[in-house]
């Protein structure tokens, strides 16, 4: 069932970021740089802390809120950034049962993910009651109660 919806997701992006001018980035220098900022709740950097974990970011699309053909949610402003982050590996066990969470449809320790948040003038938005359960641990060290975790 997680792969339908992330391949649906990933559809409706990839034609959505088509129609936008979208930015991808893949690069492993570029992915470190443009997610540097984001604030985790001990200090490491994203791709550090989910790293020890067996997860990756494989690539990030950027796309202005204001090019979106739809999905813009209440408090979205113009001038936001929504950014997907596309996350695999073979995972290992993590708080709130993320690896199960991140594993569904896989063969364990197969996992992705696509992680959505807004960036808005330079800051990661990660209070949003929406936020993917890994960013939303990542930056609080908390478990999210929007998906259901902790399993």
């Amino acid at each position: 069932m997680k792969q339908l919806v992330l391949l649906y997701i990933s559809s409706i992006l990839f034609f959505q970021s088509n129609a936008a001018n979208a930015e991808l980035i893949e690069n492993t220098a570029k992915i470190e740089n443009f997610t540097k900022n984001f604030k985790t709740f001990n200090g490491q950097k994203l791709t550090d802390l989910i790293g020890k974990y067996g997860l990756r970011i494989t690539s990030i699309d950027t796309t202005p809120i204001s090019k979106l053909k739809f999905g813009r949610k209440p408090g979205d402003r113009d001038g936001d950034i929504v950014v997907s982050i596309f996350i695999s590996g073979n995972v290992k066990k993590m708080p709130c049962g993320l690896h199960k969470w991140l594993s569904q449809g896989y063969t364990m320790p197969h996992a992705e993910d696509i992680a959505e948040i807004i960036y808005r003038n330079g800051i990661w938005i990660t209070d949003s009651p929406e936020l993917d359960p890994l960013l939303y641990w990542a930056a609080t060290g908390k478990c999210s109660g929007e998906y259901g975790l902790p399993w």
